[in-house]
């Protein structure tokens, strides 16, 4: 499965074609016609089959240009960032001499 193929479930007709908008680990987040909807591969992987584009665009889908981006496997990590002490005007020293 990657990025910008074209899926269907056969277990949820209704949903219609999707593409596969990005995956990560055992995750994909598939653009359906008719939902938006995360699956993980473990669990949906018997009821996935590939859909050709054709097939897609004769079915209406609106096809996307997806992206291809490196799986991430952990969360990326903020940064905090330290916020600024206020710094005392100069004048002001200079102007009690």
């Amino acid at each position: 499965m990657d990025q910008g193929q074209f899926i269907r479930h056969r277990a949820r007709p209704e949903w219609g074609i999707g593409q596969i908008l990005r995956r990560a680990d055992d995750r994909i987040d598939v653009q359906f016609q008719h939902a938006l909807v995360t699956l993980r591969l473990s669990i949906a992987a018997a009821f996935i089959e590939s859909v050709s584009k054709s097939e897609a665009v004769a079915a209406g889908v609106a096809v996307k240009a997806v992206r291809k981006t490196a799986a991430r496997k952990t969360p990326a990590k903020k940064r905090a960032v330290e916020p600024e002490e206020p710094e005392e005007a100069e004048a002001d020293d200079e102007a009690d001499d």
